[in-house]
């Protein structure tokens, strides 16, 4: 559901990722009613958001808030989905009734996983915790956009973003590591004698077009692009793992092919006084189109086999609730 908003995507078919706007996946903070919960996926690894399916059933959750940039004050530890902003400003700019200019600033910082502090490090003087100074990672995060009301019932917004990310934990010794990429697989970070010496940008541009949920009729189409760079303790600026290594001069530079899916949901529902009937036919990837999963080079045959994710895939759903 998330992922249908501009500068949100997932990292592919078979997790339950939340990457904003090219940040690690483990840059998001989760909360339920007001508290802090830990990545509610099934099988997702700690401190990420990784994991097949939500453990969360949508259907008993009274509403969801879900943002992208300038949050409250309330939503921190985080410099993805969600950010601690220390000093935030922002401001509004009513051009018409239905047309609004904004512009906000926040400085962001997130503490680093509880794996990154508690790796273990033989050192001639035995076993040592040596992330466990560790500071936060931190963020300027700049926006500019614009609200327009077409009418009563669409609404255009466009938004233009900058986030200078620096503090990011690297290696001490020159590498392609940081940590901005940390979350973007299944397995923990277990880096050792890591510093808050990492930087990196994103900057981009989103459109969402939307057509508020009149007469039985909702639709929202959204539009992204984006440009996500990182250096680590190597100097050389990078794609992170959120835009896209044989080796560390050129570590996340080699890609697939763009990820393309098109899915389409049909519905009908039915209200009788104290009873709901649904019917539903949920039409994912209608054109078979094939993503690459992942790529394996076998050395015996020297050769490169590919695996590639989910292709046509009709879910029917029949619901009654009472």
């Amino acid at each position: 559901m998330a992922a249908n908003f501009a500068g949100v995507i997932g990292a592919n078919d078979a997790r339950n990722d939340i990457v904003v706007r090219g940040n690690s996946p483990a840059a998001m903070l989760w909360q339920m009613e007001g508290m802090n919960i830990p990545n509610p996926n099934h099988f997702g690894s700690l401190g990420s958001t990784g994991g097949p399916v939500s453990m969360l059933n949508n259907n008993v959750l009274e509403k969801s808030d879900f943002m992208t940039s300038a949050f409250p004050a309330m939503y921190g530890n985080a410099i993805g989905g969600a950010f601690a902003i220390e000093p935030r400003l922002g401001v509004t700019a009513m051009v018409s009734p239905s047309l609004s200019l904004n512009a906000g600033y926040g400085l962001h910082s997130q503490r680093q996983g509880i794996y990154e502090y508690n790796v273990l490090t033989a050192t001639p003087q035995g076993q040592a915790f040596t992330n466990k100074s560790l500071g936060f990672s931190r963020s300027h995060h700049g926006v500019v956009g614009l609200d327009w009301y077409i009418s009563d019932a669409i609404r255009l917004k466009a938004e233009g973003y900058y986030q200078s990310l620096f503090d990011i934990p690297v290696t001490q010794a020159p590498s392609s590591y940081s940590a901005v990429n940390s979350g973007s697989s299944f397995a923990p970070d277990t880096r050792d004698s890591l510093v808050n010496e990492g930087t990196g940008t994103n900057i981009g541009v989103e459109l969402t077009l939307e057509h508020f949920f009149r007469d039985g009729f909702y639709f929202l189409a959204t539009a992204s692009l984006f440009d996500s760079k990182y250096k680590g303790s190597d100097g050389i600026e990078h794609n992170t793992a959120g835009e896209a290594e044989y080796s560390n001069a050129e570590a996340y530079s080699l890609r697939q092919t763009p990820y393309f899916r098109l899915d389409l949901k049909l519905g009908y529902r039915v209200e009788f006084a104290s009873s709901t009937l649904e019917f539903s036919l949920d039409l994912q990837n209608i054109t078979n189109h094939q993503n690459v999963f992942l790529q394996r080079y076998n050395a015996s045959t020297g050769q490169v086999s590919t695996e590639y994710q989910q292709g046509f895939f009709p879910v029917p759903l029949v619901r009654y609730t009472f």
